[in-house]
C-alpha cells in the first residue's frame, strides 16, 4: 500500500494544521482550564519603584467576605521554599566567552516570588490574597495594608551602573553585575593608531516588553495523598517549568506535572518561569484547593519581563577607502531590578562585528541592575541591538568619506572563500553567501530606481529615504533535546518532543518531518508535547533551538523506526534486511514488488508471537541528543521610508527581507515568521517605549493607550525571500528562521529615516522615531545650520 504524502514533506508550503482550530476558537490556553473547587489569586503589588518593606498587615484582608488566605513572602520562607532558579549566565556558548574583570564572579541575588525585604520595581508582587472569587480576591487585596519605607530610585541604565547612584540589593557594591571584556584591545589600539577616520556613534536602545497576545495564567492543583503538583501555564518549554517548579517548591521533579497546550506568544519574554507559576502551586497545597490566577494586561506591562535597554559607545576605524580596520566600544545592559539573564549583554558582544571583515576589535560589556521590571532574551537576544550599532556606523561612516552606502559594505562583507571565518571577538561562522544576499535584496527592493521616488516624494511635498542593512544571528539555547516516535497499527504515528510551540507552527512543521521520512501522510502524525508526563527531556522553543534540534532528534528518530522495522519487515517478507528498501511508506523486497506497509508491520510487532522479542511490542524509537554547536543564520533586509516633515511622521512604504534558512522545511511558516519578526522590529524603531519616569520610577506605558503596538496601516505589503545555502554546521543543513526578521529591522528603518532627512541636517534619530523626535531633530537641525543673528 502506496500511503502516499501528496507533496507534505520538506519544502513544502504546507498551510497550518492548527489554524483552523485556532481561527474557529477551539484554542485552549490556560485560562480555558478549569477544576472543581477551584478558587482565585490576586496579587498584591508594590506602588513604589524602591522601598523597605517595615511590616504587612493582613488581618483586616483575612476578615473581608470570601477571602482564604493572605500570602507574604514571611510565609514562603517560613515553608522552606526556594529562591527563582534563573540562571543568567548563559552555560551553552563553547567559545567567545567574556572575560570577567577582577576576582568576583558575577553578583547574583537570590529573587524571591515574594520579597520580605524591599519592593525593586514599581509593580513587583509583594502579597497573594486567595478567594472564592476574583472580585473577593481584589476587595481582600485592597485591604492589605504595607506600611513602606519609600527609597530614593534609579531607572536610566547609565545612571544605574553610577557608584552613587542608590543600590537595588543591598548586599552588592554597586548596581554593576559584571564588568567584562571581549577582543584584543592592543591589536585594536594599534589598528585605531593608524586609521585614516575613525566614525563615532553612542546611542542607547530603549526598553521594550514582548506583549504577547495572551497574557500569562497559571492553576494548580496539589494532591495531599501523592504530595504531587498539578501546574497548568504558559511558558516556553514544559520540561524547564517542571524542573524550575520543584527547585522552588523544593521537592524532587517527579513530583510536579506541568500541562500547557495552546501558548498565545512567547518572543522569549515568556521563556523562563514566573513568580506566579509558583505561587499559585503552593497556595494550592496551603488552602487545599486548585488556585487558578489571570494577569490583567496593566499588571503585565509592569511586571512581564522586559527586553533591550542597551546603552552603546562605539568607535569604527577605516582606511581611507573605506575599509574597516577595527573597532571598539562599550555596552551597557540594564537588567533591572533582578539578575534573571545577562545574555542580552553576553550574547549581543560578541556579534558586533556581524558578517563584516574586521581585522580587529575591543569592547568592554557590562550589565547593571535598577529598579525597572527584569529583562530577558527577546526575539534575538542582543544581537537586533549590536546590529543596529554596525549598520549605523557603516552608514555615518560612508556618508562622512562621501562613499556610496552600498559599496563600503560590499567592500567589507566576508566572501563565500574566507568562510569559516572567526569573527574579531571568537565566533566562528560556518558559511553562506552574504554578498549575494544583500544583492538579492537591493534588486527586490529596487534600489537603482529609488532616486526617481525620491524626486517624485519631493513633488508631494515628502521626504523619502531607503536603509539598507546585513545581520548575522547567533542561535544557540539548552544544547539537549529529544524526540520520541511511535507507529501504531491503527494507522497513526505519535510524536512526542519537548519543543513546545507558541505560534511557530510545529504541529505542521515537525509532522512534515516525520512525513518525508516516514513517507506516511501528514494527517496520521499526533504531535505530543507540553505535558511532562509524556515528555521527559526537552528545552523548549528559544534562540532558534525548535527546528534546528527537533530535526535533528526526529531525524534520527525515524532512522530507528526504519531500523527496526526492516527487521520486522525481514519476517514478513521472508528476506535478508540488506535486500529490503523502505521508501513512501514500504518496505521492499529490491528488485520485486514484494511490500509491506509501515503500519502493517507496526501490526506485526504487537500481534505477532513468532518474532523475536527484541522487535515485538509497539513500533518506537526515540533519540536523545545534545547538541553543542551555534548556528548563524544571516541575510539582508532594505526599508523605505517617507517623511512628512511638518508633522514628523514616518510611513514605512516598502520592506523586503532577504533570509537565509539553510533549507526551508515549510516556506509558508517561514514568510510567517518573517513577518512577525519584522513588525517587531519596525515596532521598535518607530513606536514602542517601555517608559519610565526617571524620577519616580513609575511605568508610564502601563496600557496600550501608551505602549504604542504597530498596527496593519503602520506596515506595507512586505517582500519576503527565503535563501537556502544549505548550513555546514547542521546535519540536514538546517538554520533558525524564527528571528531574522527582527534582527536588521531596527538599523534599516533608521538608516531610511536618516536618509530621507540628511539634506536637512539629521545625522540621527534615537528610537522609538516618534512624529515628535523626527520633528524635534529636524527643528533642531535647521537651528545648528541657520547663521546667529549679531
Amino acid at each position: 500500500m502506496d500511503l502516499g504524502t501528496n507533496g507534505t514533506g520538506i519544502g513544502q508550503p504546507v498551510r497550518r494544521r492548527e489554524d483552523l482550530r485556532l481561527v474557529r476558537g477551539g484554542g485552549r490556553y490556560t485560562a480555558d482550564e478549569n477544576l472543581a473547587g477551584q478558587v482565585y489569586a490576586v496579587m498584591v503589588r508594590s506602588p513604589h519603584a524602591h522601598a523597605r518593606i517595615r511590616s504587612i498587615a493582613t488581618a483586616e484582608a483575612k476578615a473581608a467576605p470570601g477571602v482564604i488566605a493572605v500570602l507574604t513572602g514571611a510565609d514562603f520562607l517560613a515553608d522552606g521554599l526556594k529562591p527563582i532558579p534563573h540562571k543568567p549566565w548563559s552555560p551553552h556558548m563553547k567559545e567567545a566567552q567574556l572575560t570577567i574583570k577582577g576576582d568576583e564572579p558575577p553578583f547574583e541575588a537570590p529573587h524571591y516570588p515574594l520579597p520580605t525585604d524591599k519592593a525593586r520595581f514599581a509593580g513587583e508582587a509583594v502579597a497573594m490574597v486567595v478567594a472564592e472569587t476574583v472580585h473577593a480576591a481584589k476587595d481582600g487585596a485592597e485591604r492589605v495594608v504595607i506600611d513602606y519605607e519609600v527609597l530614593p530610585a534609579v531607572v536610566d541604565t547609565i545612571p544605574a551602573a553610577r557608584q552613587d547612584a542608590p543600590r537595588v540589593h543591598d548586599n552588592a557594591r554597586s548596581n554593576v553585575c559584571f564588568d567584562g571584556e571581549l577582543g584584543d584591545a592592543a591589536a585594536t589600539e594599534a589598528a585605531f593608531a593608524r586609521a585614516a577616520h575613525v566614525t563615532r556613534f553612542e546611542t542607547w536602545v530603549q526598553r521594550v516588553t514582548g506583549v504577547p497576545m495572551e497574557p500569562r495564567a497559571a492553576l494548580a492543583d496539589y494532591d495531599a495523598a501523592s504530595g504531587r503538583y498539578t501546574v497548568y501555564a504558559g511558558n516556553g518549554g514544559a520540561v524547564r517549568l517542571k524542573n524550575d517548579l520543584a527547585t522552588m517548591l523544593d521537592v524532587p521533579p517527579q513530583k510536579v506535572r506541568v500541562l500547557m497546550q495552546d501558548v498565545g506568544g512567547n518572543f522569549g519574554t515568556r521563556g523562563m518561569i514566573y513568580a506566579e507559576f509558583a505561587l499559585v502551586a503552593w497556595a494550592a497545597k496551603k488552602v487545599g484547593r486548585p488556585v487558578k490566577w489571570i494577569i490583567e494586561r496593566h499588571e503585565s506591562f509592569l511586571s512581564d519581563y522586559q527586553a533591550r535597554d542597551l546603552a552603546v559607545e562605539a568607535e569604527l576605524a577605516l582606511d581611507a577607502k573605506g575599509k574597516f580596520l577595527a573597532m571598539r566600544g562599550s555596552n551597557l545592559g540594564n537588567l533591572g531590578g533582578h539578575t534573571t539573564n545577562f545574555a542580552m549583554v553576553q550574547k549581543g558582544v560578541q556579534m558586533m562585528s556581524s558578517i563584516y571583515r574586521m581585522p580587529a576589535a575591543y569592547f568592554r560589556a557590562r550589565a547593571t541592575l535598577s529598579h525597572t521590571s527584569p529583562t530577558r532574551p527577546y526575539r534575538s537576544a542582543g544581537r537586533p541591538e549590536v546590529i543596529f550599532v554596525m549598520e549605523r556606523l557603516i552608514d555615518l561612516a560612508a556618508r562622512e568619506l562621501n562613499l556610496d552606502r552600498v559599496s563600503i559594505r560590499r567592500r567589507n562583507l566576508v566572501t563565500e572563500k574566507e568562510l569559516p571565518y572567526k569573527n574579531p571577538f571568537g565566533v566562528e561562522y560556518d558559511n553562506g553567501d552574504y554578498i549575494g544576499g544583500m544583492d538579492l535584496a537591493l534588486k527586490l527592493g529596487d534600489w537603482a530606481g529609488f532616486k526617481r521616488r525620491r524626486a517624485e516624494a519631493r513633488k508631494r511635498g515628502k521626504y523619502r529615504g531607503i536603509g539598507v542593512g546585513n545581520y548575522v544571528d547567533i542561535s544557540t539555547g539548552v544544547p539537549r533535546e529529544k524526540a520520541e516516535i511511535t507507529v501504531s497499527p491503527d494507522g497513526f504515528v505519535e510524536l512526542i518532543i519537548g519543543v513546545t510551540s507558541q505560534g511557530q507552527g510545529h504541529e505542521t512543521s515537525f509532522a512534515q518531518l516525520v512525513t518525508e521520512w516516514l513517507g506516511v501522510p501528514i494527517e496520521c502524525v499526533r504531535f505530543v508535547t507540553g505535558d511532562t508526563d509524556r515528555v521527559t527531556v526537552g528545552g523548549g522553543a528559544h534562540s532558534g533551538r525548535g527546528m534546528r534540534l527537533g530535526s535533528i532528534v526526529i531525524k534520527k528518530s525515524t532512522d530507528g523506526i526504519i531500523e527496526k522495522g526492516t527487521r520486522i519487515a525481514e519476517h514478513l517478507l521472508e528476506s535478508a534486511a540488506a535486500d529490503i528498501a523502505f521508501k513512501d511508506g514500504l518496505f521492499t523486497v529490491t528488485g520485486t514488488n514484494h511490500t509491506v506497509g509501515l503500519f502493517e508491520v507496526a501490526r506485526a510487532a504487537a500481534e505477532r508471537t513468532d518474532l523475536p522479542d527484541d522487535l515485538r511490542g509497539p513500533l518506537y524509537a526515540a533519540c536523545d541528543e545534545t547538541v553543542a554547536e551555534a548556528s548563524y543564520p544571516y541575510g539582508a533586509h532594505v526599508c523605505e521610508v517617507e517623511v512628512d516633515a511638518d508633522t514628523g511622521h514616518v510611513k514605512v512604504v516598502n520592506y523586503v527581507a532577504v533570509d537565509d534558512v539553510g533549507r526551508a522545511v515549510n516556506p509558508l511558516i517561514i514568510h510567517g515568521q518573517v513577518h512577525g519578526g519584522i513588525a517587531q522590529g519596525v515596532g521598535q524603531a518607530l513606536l514602542e517605549h517601555a517608559h519610565y519616569d526617571s524620577e519616580s520610577g513609575q511605568m508610564l506605558a502601563g496600557s496600550f493607550m501608551d505602549y504604542a503596538m504597530p498596527r496593519a496601516t503602520d506596515l506595507p505589503n512586505y517582500i519576503t525571500e527565503i535563501s537556502e545555502v544549505p548550513s555546514s554546521s547542521h546535519p540536514l543543513g538546517i538554520r533558525p528562521a524564527g528571528e531574522g526578521g527582527t534582527v536588521p529591522a531596527l538599523a534599516v528603518v533608521i538608516n531610511a529615516v536618516v536618509d530621507a532627512l540628511w539634506d536637512l541636517g539629521v545625522r540621527h534619530v534615537e528610537m522609538p522615531a516618534t512624529p515628535q523626535k523626527v520633528w524635534q531633530a529636524i527643528q533642531d537641525a535647521k537651528a545648528t545650520r541657520t547663521p546667529k543673528a549679531h
